[in-house]
């Protein structure tokens, strides 16, 4: 298979925007998105975007008592440190986090044993990482398996403050929109301090254009492109990088010899184009397609008409309405979303 070469969306570029301004701000930024969504492709990005930003190599300033007068000197205007992977452990505490941040500002310094000694030393470090024309940026990857306890002492520590700035250093968090984690965000002591963005459904033009950029996928032109072009997106399930990306491996996976275009017959062969047979199956009356219809698309059609329109290979309006209505009640009852043969 072609390997993927994920490229920006309208989401994307719009959350990478609002990345640097909080950074810019030392603020606290939580993104969120389902899998598949981007959210390790953001993270990347980032950090693509904002490395490689020079500032001149300045020489190592004295905190006043002489502490800091051997740091190593590092010419990037940027800090990164990266956390998330021990988060699902729960074998991470917030000393083994300033710890990091204080290794990646001072590195070969003497850290404090107590939590205490910890974070006067890291409030230190961040201030010299200042006078140095430095930002720190501490990225939380997975946050979403934080507990209350640790989102509290983040909080301290991001309220660590010097002269005129509230904080002084930025944290950008990349976490799925769970239940428990958005109750905790939702919390008045977190609600004010943190900001939050979500990462974007793709639209389905959207789809097609990064089927094209990031796979290599092709379709034909005229009708017969049109229609898979329409089937295609039928069964693209989350509507995301993710959801592309599972469709498209199917196809690699099964179709003899696929080379990147797309047809009704090579998706055929993938998913289960009869939906009339799919619906019956996962015992899903017409009557239930028709309320969906009227309920989410406006339209108040007959058991007919909605036959027809799941029966009929066409491109239509109408017939693409009733088959993404049909569709999303599959996936109501599918086990995972994704209805392949």
């Amino acid at each position: 298979m072609k390997s993927a070469t994920f490229t920006d969306t309208n989401s994307t570029l719009k959350i990478l925007s609002t990345s640097r301004k909080s950074v810019k701000l030392n603020s606290w930024l939580v993104v969120l998105g389902d899998a598949g969504s981007g959210k390790t492709f953001l993270l990347d990005r980032l950090l693509e975007s904002l490395e490689g930003r020079k500032t001149e190599e300045s020489d190592p300033i004295e905190d006043g008592r002489g502490e800091l007068n051997n740091v190593k000197k590092n010419k990037t205007s940027y800090i990164f440190v990266q956390l998330g992977k021990l988060f699902s452990t729960g074998r991470i505490s917030i000393t083994q986090i300033m710890r990091s941040i204080i290794e990646e500002i001072l590195p070969g310094q003497h850290i404090p044993g107590n939590a205490m000694g910890k974070q006067k030393m890291l409030k230190e470090a961040l201030k010299y990482a200042g006078k140095t024309s430095r930002k720190v940026i501490l990225l939380i990857d997975n946050a979403h398996y934080l507990d209350q306890k640790m989102l509290r002492d983040l909080k301290d520590i991001h309220e660590l403050s010097y002269g005129e700035l509230d904080s002084l250093f930025s944290i950008i968090m990349f976490a799925r929109p769970e239940y428990k984690f958005a109750s905790l965000l939702n919390a008045p002591e977190f609600d004010i301090q943190t900001q939050r963005v979500y990462i974007q459904n793709l639209p389905k033009p959207d789809i097609l254009e990064f089927s094209k950029q990031a796979f290599g996928l092709r379709f034909s032109s005229g009708k017969e492109g049109d229609r898979a072009k329409s089937l295609f997106l039928t069964h693209v399930y989350p509507l995301n990088p993710g959801g592309i990306k599972a469709l498209v491996n199917r196809m690699y996976l099964t179709v003899n010899k696929f080379d990147g275009l797309v047809t009704t017959d090579r998706i055929s062969q993938v998913v289960n184009t009869d939906m009339l047979s799919t619906l019956k199956k996962y015992r899903i009356s017409i009557g239930e397609v028709r309320k969906a219809v009227a309920t989410h698309a406006g339209k108040n059609l007959t058991d007919n008409q909605i036959s027809k329109a799941l029966d009929e290979d066409s491109n239509s309006k109408k017939y693409e309405m009733v088959r993404e209505q049909a569709m999303n009640l599959l996936r109501e009852k599918a086990d995972n979303g994704n209805l392949f043969v």
